[in-house]
């Protein structure tokens, strides 16, 4: 027996000797402030600012996106209604914030509440997603929110964490991105990445859209349906989070220009025999050719024969969508637009997909006779206004 009891001390202490030093070796990196502080926003003296390096966690350092400045008081005002903003660039203005929603909704607001001070705060970051919104929501609601504002779902794939990223890893499991987001918090993370060169980009800065050019992920790719559930348990946890603190939430679908924008990039959904491209090629170039001569029905004719040998090149469906809308076939336009957002495989748009979680949540949060989530289908609505 106490041999059994010896052995389960020595089992012990080597078990526990490696988190003694982990955590002494992070208590000693604090004592001497190193590295930066994780946290969302940081407190001073009443007020409360964004922390610049907050998003070092999912960006390599010379490539991290900001919050942008902003400062509020910890302690609402009894006659304040404060509001705000979350999402990625389109929520944030980028790349003239003081036309964002925040700025317009303040005024707004303004205008119906004479009597009351309206604070919306623009808590939006360029490139981020529904991983980066979670944490965000969760410290917001920490400040006396009246609302939170939702408008996410162009960055799910390319933003961290997604398929289609170059600004971290991509991972299937939710746990090990929460888990990894939390160990990248620590001082002893911060000097091993530093030691390693971990926190720098292999393109040396931010490049923009370019950075993704390589990285293409079609409607076939089992990784988006991963994607997907990413965002639904993300979303639904904040708006658990809120619903926990009493604070409403507005959600809205994204709304993408369909018809002025066409896709970033296309390929052929199947493997075509050499025989088949070449037919392929023929009929697309035909399309093109009586498309630019306002021969709209044989373009569609021509464009159409495309899709039956492969009905996955988002650029025909856009071709085509084009040819519907000359012809004022509105609805067949707006399908064929819809198909060709979908089939795009750079994707830094919300697709079909996004935008149907977005109502689900939406629409599914009645809590008894209450309703902590409200629905704003933005993409509705701007597709009744045109595309």
């Amino acid at each position: 027996m106490k041999r059994a009891r010896t052995v389960l001390l020595k089992i012990a202490i080597a078990s526990l000797a490696p988190v003694v030093f982990l955590a002494v070796m992070e208590a000693g990196l604090r004592v001497i402030r190193f590295g930066y502080p994780s946290t969302v926003f940081i407190e001073e003296r009443g007020r409360v600012r964004s922390n610049v390096v907050f998003t070092f966690k999912y960006f390599p350092w010379s490539m991290a996106r900001p919050m942008a400045p902003i400062t509020f008081s910890k302690k609402k005002p009894e006659d304040r209604i404060r509001i705000f903003v979350l999402g990625g660039s389109a929520a944030q203005g980028f790349p003239r914030s003081e036309f964002g929603i925040s700025g317009q909704l303040e005024v707004l607001l303004q205008e119906v509440y004479p009597d009351r001070e309206i604070e919306v705060i623009n808590a939006a970051i360029t490139a981020i997603n529904s991983h980066v919104v979670l944490p965000i929501a969760r410290a917001c609601l920490k400040y006396e929110p009246d609302f939170l504002i939702l408008y996410l779902g162009n960055n799910e794939v390319v933003g961290p964490f997604g398929p289609g990223t170059v600004l971290s890893e991509y991972s299937r499991s939710l746990a090990l991105i929460r888990t990894s987001t939390v160990l990248k918090s620590t001082r002893l993370y911060q000097l091993i990445s530093l030691a390693m060169g971990r926190h720098k980009s292999p393109t040396g800065g931010w490049l923009g859209m370019q950075m993704f050019l390589q990285n293409s992920v079609p409607l076939s790719d089992l990784r988006l349906q991963r994607t997907y559930d990413h965002l639904r348990e993300n979303l639904g946890d904040i708006i658990s989070a809120a619903a926990s603190t009493g604070c409403p939430v507005i959600l809205s679908t994204v709304g993408v220009n369909l018809l002025d924008n066409p896709p970033f990039a296309s390929l052929h959904e199947t493997s075509l025999t050499k025989g088949q491209s070449r037919l392929w090629d023929k009929h697309l170039a035909e399309g093109a050719t009586s498309q630019q001569g306002a021969k709209f029905l044989e373009a569609i004719a021509s464009y159409r024969a495309a899709n039956q040998i492969d009905p996955g090149h988002a650029e025909v469906h856009f071709r085509l969508g084009q040819c519907y809308f000359n012809l004022e076939k509105k609805e067949l336009a707006s399908q064929a637009f819809a198909t060709a957002r979908d089939l795009d495989v750079l994707r830094f748009r919300a697709d079909s997909q996004i935008n149907s979680i977005i109502r689900e949540l939406g629409g599914n949060s009645a809590s008894g006779e209450s309703k902590t989530v409200e629905l704003v289908d933005g993409a509705q609505i701007l597709a009744e206004s045109g595309y």
